[in-house]
């Protein structure tokens, strides 16, 4: 009985992380896909990297929008990409957009 409880005990960690990425994942697709509606942020990207951006965040979608059957590795990994890309964009783009504030009040 105890090793049966230990096997429940994996299986539900396993499953919890699971979830884990999944909702981390689904949650920066949320935050990316909100700036990226922003015009004002988005128009300042340039045209390859929005598209680079709005084809990784349907991937996304696609992915959390399936069975789920996949193995936690996709959802983490997707997760890694997308913020690999985006922050480099869009953190190079609060940069800019700071640099042209602090250039207006100085």
């Amino acid at each position: 009985m105890i090793q049966e409880a230990e096997n429940f005990k994996a299986q539900d960690m396993k499953f919890k992380e699971k979830v884990n990425a999944i909702n981390a994942l689904d949650d920066y697709v949320y935050n990316v896909k909100k700036v990226m509606k922003d015009n004002c942020v988005s128009n300042l990207l340039p045209t390859q990297r929005k598209n680079k951006i709005t084809s990784l965040i349907s991937k996304c979608e696609n992915l959390l929008d399936g069975d789920k059957k996949e193995e936690t590795y996709m959802f983490v990994n997707m997760l890694k990409e997308l913020e690999s890309i985006s922050e480099f964009d869009l953190g190079s783009l609060k940069s800019y957009v700071l640099k042209i504030i602090n250039s207006d009040y100085s």
